[in-house]
């Protein structure tokens, strides 16, 4: 044969498309009648302008951010969020916030809320509940350890003993 020699992977191949027609097209190709093809839509950029809108997005994202002070040390980061809970004050107080003279938010102590101590109390039980969930593997891990640690002094207790059992 002539293939004996060659391995698949040495012949060349041209692949070409087959265009398979509907029942439709064919009884219109053997009836005779002339057979129209509707016109193939021009390829549109929409999904490259998707694509830049959703860049130019992310990009004024990490740039606003990096601008409030987010991504610096904690000292602007600090000063990032008493400026902004400052400007939701300001907003739900109707009063614009007060800035020193370096430009930095001074912060004022609302005690014009009733539910102030109330949130207060929702936020020390929240911050405590999920402090006991961060210790909770710790905890585990202690536990299991002080366990195995018990185990070796039963076990060498009782290895201690059979030896005195053994001897007297």
């Amino acid at each position: 044969m002539y293939f004996d020699n060659i391995s698949f992977s040495e012949l060349a191949l041209n692949p070409t498309c087959i265009k398979v027609c509907t029942r439709e097209e064919y009884n219109l190709r053997k009836s005779g009648k002339k057979l129209t093809m509707p016109k193939m839509p021009l390829p549109y950029g929409h999904g490259k302008i998707m694509y830049a809108v959703k860049a130019g997005i992310l990009v004024g994202a990490v740039y606003f951010t990096y601008t409030q002070g987010i991504w610096g040390d904690q000292q602007d980061v600090t000063e990032c969020i008493r400026r902004w809970q400052e400007y939701l004050r300001s907003i739900n107080t109707r009063r614009p916030p007060t800035f020193d003279a370096r430009g930095c938010v001074i912060k004022k102590d609302n005690n014009e809320s009733l539910l102030a101590p109330v949130y207060m109390i929702y936020k020390e039980i929240v911050t405590s509940c999920f402090s006991g969930v961060v210790k909770v593997p710790l905890l585990i891990k202690c536990a299991y350890v002080d366990y195995l640690k018990a185990l070796e002094r039963k076990e060498a207790e009782a290895a201690l003993e059979r030896k005195i059992k053994k001897s007297g």
